[in-house]
């Protein structure tokens, strides 16, 4: 769990430039199967034109569209431009997956698999709050262990942990003390190689890759992993 944010108020202008038009799917959804996510792709306005079916005047203009609100980067080249999505961009269609997958793969269990990492020892000073400790008690019916298991995701299990911060979930809220503010997140019951767990999910702004579970066990020892090794996560929804 981490602290809570002030919330930030965003000028007019900068939420009239994130406003998401129909053809940005297309265009974005286009470069990106090219290659766009990982790199430059080398690209002219008239073989975009020719992939979106319209004319390269008009994929011209998308471009220049989609630069000015921060969705597309561009380097220059002798011929062809290259494009590639910035992490706005990237952010965009990975809530486009969510909500396929919302569509498609219903269902009261979600899977995950991510390779676990290690933190940076906050989580056991934020777990071990008294605070928190009592309302994971009165959620998930267990105390954990000092500590979070840390997994980070890649992939399509990315857009699944937006799904998880859009349901509902067990609400831990978040408190005052001693000058600081500690975050309010949501717990889902869950279980990692098998074994009985939670998932937390703190309810900060900025995006993350990676997962944190907790239990009433110390979990590395007790699922005999290391960094590096791959879990399974499957959790109630």
């Amino acid at each position: 769990m981490c602290p809570g944010k002030r919330e930030t108020k965003v000028p007019p202008s900068a939420k009239a430039s994130s406003i998401v038009k129909p053809r940005d799917i297309l265009v974005l959804k286009t470069i990106a199967l090219l290659g766009g996510v990982n790199d430059h792709v080398q690209l002219s306005s008239g073989e975009l034109g020719e992939l979106l079916q319209t004319t390269q005047q008009t994929a011209s203009l998308w471009i220049l569209d989609l630069l000015d609100r921060g969705y597309l980067v561009r380097r220059a080249g002798s011929r062809k431009q290259g494009l590639r999505l910035t992490p706005k961009a990237i952010d965009f269609l990975r809530q486009e997956h969510a909500d396929y997958i919302r569509i498609f793969e219903r269902s009261s269990v979600m899977q995950l698999q991510g390779l676990v990492i290690s933190g940076l020892g906050e989580g056991r000073y934020y777990i071990s709050q008294p605070e928190y400790k009592r309302q994971f008690k009165e959620k998930v019916s267990f105390v954990p262990f000092p500590g979070t298991l840390n997994v980070r995701l890649s992939g399509g299990d990315l857009s699944k942990v937006r799904i998880l911060r859009d349901s509902d979930g067990m609400e831990i809220k978040g408190f005052q003390k001693d000058g600081r503010t500690f975050g309010s997140g949501k717990v889902f019951m869950a279980t990692i190689n098998g074994h009985e767990c939670a998932v937390v999910i703190p309810l900060r702004t900025h995006y993350s890759d990676v997962v944190e579970v907790i239990s009433k066990d110390f979990l590395r020892d007790e699922l005999g992993v290391k960094d590096g090794d791959r879990v399974e996560i499957k959790i109630k929804v």
